[in-house]
């Protein structure tokens, strides 16, 4: 008999860890040693939520809207803080910088469909930006705040060795300078040690 119980908690721990699921590999996770859980039943079980969305025609990608607390929203919401407008392309990379992302980030179409189905994003062809009156409920961290002065200090896009230095003499220390450099979704790299706030129009 299949767990329902266990269907809809593995599929939520997904959702919240990455904001969306390939159905693969959320199947595989689920039945993981149960023996004999026919893919047609889980399926039907996921499918049976009203919060359930396919995000692509061959149905490979979900996501439940009912489960808001996920990395790939909390990543979204922080670059758009920042940036208010943003093309897809730069969106997906900045996303997926934090490490608790490792990496991850959804296939352009599939992001972009995900924004399309949240109502609290307005998409305009490849433009991504909240709907009118929307507040991101973000508080950034001390770190995050003393790099995002700097930068718009500094038309918003600094050469490296410029920007740690001004980073430093607000007090911060070098590793952790580094670190946010390496994994902020609100910091791209433009080039070669050319960093900045993304979306930022060069």
């Amino acid at each position: 008999e299949i767990d329902h119980a266990r269907v809809l908690s593995i599929t939520k721990k997904e959702i919240r860890n990455w904001g969306v699921c390939l159905t693969g590999n959320v199947l595989e996770k689920i039945r993981s040693g149960k023996d004999g859980q026919p893919d047609s039943i889980i399926r039907k079980i996921l499918t049976g939520r009203s919060d359930f969305h396919w995000l692509d025609e061959k149905e490979e990608w979900f996501w439940l809207s009912n489960v808001r607390k996920n990395r790939l929203f909390n990543q979204i919401e922080k670059i758009l803080t920042v940036t208010k407008q943003i093309d897809i392309a730069n969106l997906r990379q900045a996303a997926r910088r934090n490490y608790r992302m490792k990496g991850f980030a959804p296939p352009r179409a599939i992001l972009l469909e995900y924004c399309h189905q949240n109502d609290d994003i307005v998409v305009d062809g490849q433009m991504i930006s909240f709907r009118s009156g929307y507040k991101p409920n973000r508080v950034f961290a001390e770190t995050e705040t003393i790099l995002l002065e700097v930068l718009k200090a500094n038309d918003s896009v600094m050469k490296r060795e410029d920007f740690e230095r001004e980073a430093l003499l607000r007090g911060m220390n070098r590793t952790t300078f580094f670190m946010y450099l390496d994994n902020s979704p609100i910091i791209t790299r433009f080039a070669k040690g050319v960093y900045g706030i993304p979306g930022t129009i060069l």
